[in-house]
């Protein structure tokens, strides 16, 4: 007997100090309930963002990638068959190897700007080459709304470093045609 109370009266008020009656239970339920929604769509917007990164990680170093091969033309085993773009053969392997480095999808599109030489007088100067690659984000989980449809994309113009090949036009583009709801504006 401790302070005039017995010890099942001291072991009673710790067991109710410590349990919950029936309505915190039903409080805290209900909180849950309301808090969960708002957590989950949390968490797969996450998951889609970090998706979505990577995509657009990929395109970078794809377009990068095939920019590269093109100012030094060397193509390796490069195919022309992903492609139906009337162009020369080389201006083919750059989109085909364009594509295969970004390695995200058949629904990458690029496009191919050849830029002929500015300073005539200048031996070095070859010209440049822009390459652009867009994909539309394609939604995983489809719980987050309003990235359906944003575009991911990536340019980048370099410096030729030899001759602009033979039967390549610089006065257009090749492109293939932009992913729906996009266009080919950012090139």
């Amino acid at each position: 007997m401790r302070d005039g109370k017995t010890d099942l009266e001291t072991r009673r008020a710790r067991r109710r100090r410590f349990t919950r009656s029936r309505s915190d239970r039903a409080a805290a339920l209900v909180e849950m309930a309301l808090v969960a929604p708002v957590l989950v769509v949390l968490l797969f917007g996450m998951i889609e963002f970090g998706i979505g990164l990577n995509d657009y990680q990929s395109i970078r170093h794809g377009v990068r990638e095939g920019a590269r091969q093109a100012v030094v033309q060397q193509y390796g085993s490069a195919a022309t068959s992903c492609t139906s773009v009337s162009a020369p053969d080389e201006v083919k392997k750059v989109i085909c190897l364009t594509k295969d480095r970004i390695g995200i999808g058949d629904d990458v599109a690029v496009f191919v700007r050849y830029y002929a030489p500015t300073d005539v007088d200048d031996e070095s100067d070859h010209g440049a080459v822009l390459v652009c690659a867009q994909r539309n984000v394609d939604p995983v989980t489809g719980i987050v709304p309003g990235i359906d449809g944003i575009s991911l994309e990536s340019s980048i113009l370099m410096k030729m470093e030899k001759e602009i090949g033979e039967g390549i036009s610089t006065a257009a583009p090749y492109q293939e045609a932009a992913p729906a709801g996009q266009d080919w504006s950012g090139c």
